[in-house]
């Protein structure tokens, strides 16, 4: 029962854990999209491996990115909208050398010069590569008449989306892919070319894959200023050779400090590390994108459940550790979230998997941080079980060692050595049938009482009170290796408490009957035999069973304290008066009894002559024992167990074998 017992309670706990670890994986899993600064840190956390982890890809041959920079911008007269003659020849220049598509990140959303700007529609109208022209609406700031313009100048004319979407950070994280714009779907920017050369890309949603340059401060694309595109040399041909451009697709747009510009993973524009990159290379990475058929190498949803899960248990376990609170703190604080990035970093440096860093280790915190807090109510209920359980009977000094280790108290049973003490009251019975209770009570608490503190001083648990019956035991819960002897001790101080206690009481009249006690060791089973609603720690087996004879054999024997040779032989610097070897009823084997002295008993001259009387007896000598215990009868007339023996011998008995014919 008590093996059943411990394993509900470890199934209830393991389960309590098993829930806490689902919990806050599932926390974890789910926190970004439930909490925006988890994903924001996510993001960011993200952004920095990329910016910095990622591995260095070749130049993409396949796109060119013609750009309009303030040098560019001071040739004209004035700088916006961005001169559409210049825009014609430039298109025109792109046309001559045989490029795959344009496409033109330049809004047209108001008139300019007479006859320019039909000039370049005409050009892009008239064009024999693939162009598509960059529209926005009322978000990009465009007004009715604006957007009529537009509408009106680019009719006939291929168009994409320009706009890109930002994440709450003002980062470009996704694939610009879709957009409704007034009720209707359009295809972005970088979508309309692709389609428009033949590439038909997935629409499904999904994060934008910037492409890695060749190395740290390199990009991606070829770019070159758009006033170079155009320049030639004294002999008519191009300063930039045409096999630069010849099969590429071209994206043309601004690269302004003030103008189009966004932030993004890596944070890079043409040149240098910067915080913005502008939206006409955002587009040429989408497009590589598209074409490639490529993915952000980002974890499932499976796979982060899964992360999430591996780094709660973590955690769980590294507050599991026996080291002080300040070493849990910092190994799950400090080390736990190091070693999840540290993890993140090396499988996207050598597997270019991002795995999400964040939501697993604030995972790990929280399920370290409860599962500390379980294992501490835990234990807090453990201590109040065993303070409830202990505190009026076990010294003080060993119920706080239990309260600060647990794990000495095998509450769910184990076998141990130990010594138990019965004592009895003789007549109780009696006194307590002619006594009122309101005097009776107090009577037999303040007997009760003192007997406690005795057990207590000498660092005895007390098992149990029965009627006027004590109950105590040594070795348990805290293992005790001299239990015998600090039990006898314990006795002997027990019967001189009750003495005193009976003469107390018989000069006021009232008749408090002997002590008796009796005390055995062995082995017994201890634990917990009152299951989980009701504590009661004892301890059962035949040594208990033993030691409740011993005691009740005092009145056989007219004894005060009789103790198994279990427990005299392991208690030096005591005498003691051999009893006999005693057969209890029921049983086939007997144990040797004695009784222990103290005081001037322990020095009397009564003790050796009983010791050479008793001699006789062990060598069946009986003629000789009878007369040397009718001797010591006369003399020691009030001496119980002279008297028994003295007895015994007058009917014939012999030898120190006891026959018992009761207890």
């Amino acid at each position: 029962m008590a093996a059943g017992t411990r394993r509900k309670r470890e199934s209830k706990e393991w389960l309590a854990l098993l829930l806490i670890g689902a919990g806050c994986a599932v926390a974890a899993t789910v926190g970004p999209n439930l909490f925006g600064f988890v994903e924001r840190t996510e993001n960011y956390v993200a952004d920095r491996m990329q910016g910095t982890l990622g591995r260095s890809e070749p130049l993409d041959e396949r796109i060119v990115v013609v750009t309009i920079t303030e040098d560019t911008l001071a040739a004209f007269p004035y700088r916006s909208p961005v001169n559409r003659d210049f825009l014609a020849d430039l298109v025109e220049a792109l046309e001559a050398r045989e490029v795959a598509g344009i496409a033109i990140d330049i809004l047209f959303d108001q008139r300019t010069l007479s006859g320019v700007d039909e000039r370049l529609r005409s050009v892009l109208t008239g064009a024999s590569v693939p162009i598509v022209v960059a529209t926005g609406d009322s978000k990009a700031g465009l007004t009715d008449a604006q957007l009529a313009f537009q509408r009106d100048y680019l009719d006939g004319i291929l168009t994409g989306y320009a706009e890109l979407s930002q994440a709450g950070d003002g980062k470009v994280r996704d694939l610009p892919l879709r957009f409704v714009v007034d009720g209707t779907e359009v295809d972005g920017l970088a979508l309309a070319l692709a389609r428009s050369l033949g590439f038909e890309p997935s629409e499904e949603p999904r994060r934008l894959a910037y492409r890695q340059g060749p190395g740290p401060d390199a990009a991606a694309f070829a770019a070159y200023d758009a006033a170079w595109v155009v320049r030639r040399n004294d002999d008519g041909s191009w300063v930039l050779p045409a096999d630069w451009f010849a099969g590429r697709a071209v994206f043309i747009g601004a690269d302004q400090p003030q103008s189009d510009r966004h932030g993004t993973p890596f944070g890079a524009d043409f040149q240098s590390h910067t915080r913005e990159m502008p939206g006409v290379l955002i587009h040429a990475h989408a497009f590589a994108q598209m074409i490639d058929g490529r993915r952000l190498p980002l974890a499932s949803t499976f796979l982060r459940a899964v992360v999430c899960t591996l780094a709660v248990l973590f955690g769980m376990i590294l507050v599991h550790w026996r080291i002080n609170i300040a070493g849990r703190l910092a190994l799950v604080v400090i080390g736990g979230p190091t070693l999840v990035t540290g993890v993140a970093i090396l499988v996207f440096y050598y597997g270019g998997l991002l795995l999400p860093v964040v939501a697993p280790s604030a995972g790990l915190l929280l399920g370290s941080f409860l599962k500390e807090a379980y294992e501490r109510g835990r234990q807090w209920k453990q201590r109040q079980t065993i303070r409830r359980a202990f505190t009026a009977f076990v010294p003080p000094e060993i119920v706080q060692e239990l309260e600060e280790d647990p794990d000495r108290l095998a509450v769910h049973g184990e076998k141990r050595e130990m010594t138990f003490i019965f004592t009895d009251v003789a007549g109780f019975t009696t006194l307590s049938e002619s006594t009122r209770p309101r005097f009776l009570v107090p009577l037999l608490n303040s007997y009760l009482d003192g007997m406690s503190q005795i057990v207590l001083k000498h660092g005895g648990t007390i098992d149990k009170f029965v009627g006027d019956a004590v109950v105590a035991f040594f070795g348990a819960p805290k293992p005790m290796e001299n239990h015998q002897q600090r039990a006898l001790a314990c006795a002997l101080e027990m019967d001189e408490f009750a003495e005193r206690f009976r003469e107390e009481q018989r000069q006021k009249g009232i008749t408090f009957g002997h002590t008796r006690i009796g005390l055995h060791a062995g082995e017994a089973t201890v634990g917990n035999f009152g299951g989980e609603k009701r504590f009661d720690y004892t301890a059962i087996g035949d040594v208990v069973n033993t030691a409740a004879r011993l005691e009740g054999m005092n009145k056989y024997f007219g004894t005060r304290i009789l103790v198994s040779s279990a427990v005299a032989d392991c208690a030096s610097g005591y005498v003691f008066r051999p009893v006999g070897d005693v057969v209890a009823m029921g049983k086939e084997t007997g144990i040797t009894v004695c009784e222990p002295l103290s005081g001037e008993r322990a020095g009397d001259p009564s003790v050796e002559r009983y010791a050479r009387a008793f001699a006789l007896l062990i060598d069946n000598d009986v003629t000789a024992a009878k007369a040397a215990f009718t001797e010591l009868h006369h003399i020691y007339g009030q001496d119980g167990l002279i008297a028994f023996h003295h007895r015994r011998l007058q009917k014939g008995e012999g030898g120190a074998r006891v026959v018992m014919e009761g207890k």
